[in-house]
Formats: C-alpha cells, sequence, structure tokens
C-alpha cells in the first residue's frame, strides 16, 4: 500500500512534467530522541515486529536491521527503476540528525545502502546522500558512493538566496561534485 501511494505522486509527477528523487530514509524515521520523531511507528522497531531495539542498529555493519533495510530499498529501486522521471536516489536524508551516529558509521552504512544500486537500477542514476546544516562531516561527502551533493541550507539570517549562492560555490570546491 505505501509503496502503491508512492507510486501515484510519481505518476502525477510525470503527467505535469515534474522529475522526482525518491529518497528512502530520514533521521526522524530512526530519532529515539527528543524532537521530531517517528521512531515508534517505524516498521523495524522492534515494539513494531521488527528486529531493531534502538535506532543505532540501522547503521551497524550487516546488522539484522541494515539487511533488511538494504534489502527493502533494493525491491524498491527494483520496482522503480523504470520509471523515467525519477533522476536519482537519495539513500538517507540528514543522517548526521540521528542521535548517536558517527560520521565514520554514516559513511559505512551509504557505502553499503549504495553498494546494490548499481545492479538494482538499469538506467545507472546517481545517488546522493544528505546532512543537516549543522556540525562538521567534512569527510562524509567524500565517500565515493556519493555522485552529488545534496545541500539543506536552513540560515538563521533568513537569507536563503545568498546563503544557496555561497554554500553552493563553496562545496563545489571542497568536494568538486556537482551540487543540488
Amino acid at each position: 500500500y505505501w509503496a502503491k501511494r508512492w507510486e501515484n505522486v510519481f505518476e502525477k509527477a510525470a503527467s505535469n512534467g515534474i522529475y522526482v528523487m525518491p529518497v528512502f530514509g530520514a533521521w526522524y524515521d530512526w530519532n529515539n530522541g527528543d524532537g521530531y520523531s517517528t521512531w515508534n511507528s517505524n516498521p523495524l522497531n522492534e515494539t513494531n515486529g521488527g528486529p531493531a531495539k534502538t535506532p543505532a542498529e540501522l547503521f551497524i555493519s550487516d546488522s539484522p536491521t541494515q539487511k533488511l533495510w538494504v534489502s527493502w530499498m533494493k525491491t524498491l529501486i527494483e520496482r522503480w527503476q523504470g520509471r523515467k522521471n525519477i533522476i536519482a536516489w537519495e539513500l538517507f536524508s540528514e543522517v548526521n540528525m540521528v542521535p548517536d551516529i558517527t560520521q565514520t558509521e554514516a559513511i559505512d552504512f551509504v557505502n553499503s545502502a549504495a553498494f546494490i544500486i548499481p545492479n538494482a537500477d538499469s538506467f545507472h542514476r546517481p545517488v546522493t546522500a544528505s546532512l543537516a546544516d549543522f556540525g562538521n562531516w567534512s569527510g562524509f561527502y567524500r565517500s565515493d558512493s556519493i555522485d552529488f551533493i545534496n545541500i539543506h541550507p536552513y540560515p538563521v539570517s533568513g537569507k536563503l538566496d545568498s546563503t544557496i549562492v555561497t554554500e553552493v560555490h563553496s562545496m563545489l570546491t571542497k568536494y568538486r561534485k556537482p551540487v543540488m
């Protein structure tokens, strides 16, 4: 049912000439701390029949949670790969907001997830993962698994236009990868 609802969104977007980038995971699905959280309704949460006692289990290499999540993602990519209005895949949004996750764990997770994509997507679309606009995870975007940088600026100044121009130039110079 969930996948079919997203397919309806893809179809509506295509009928309007809009391209999309599916996002497979977001920090709030793996947040059991303060602030916004959907952890209690996450199907991989142990209380809902899943294998994860804590959100951090997604980021443990080859854990049952990670294996199940990557398999789910692969199934969706195989199912959706024929849609011509999908321009890229975002593995995870704002991974640095997941409580108690290190940059190294996030990079290893992204590398594990990205590894399956070339065989699941016959169109070989680009892959990304994103960070929230805080902290210093300068090694994250250096991962070979990330084809382009997807920034999420939240300027305290409220000057989104100038912030975007400044950040895009900075990211291009620093990482030598395309920036969206």
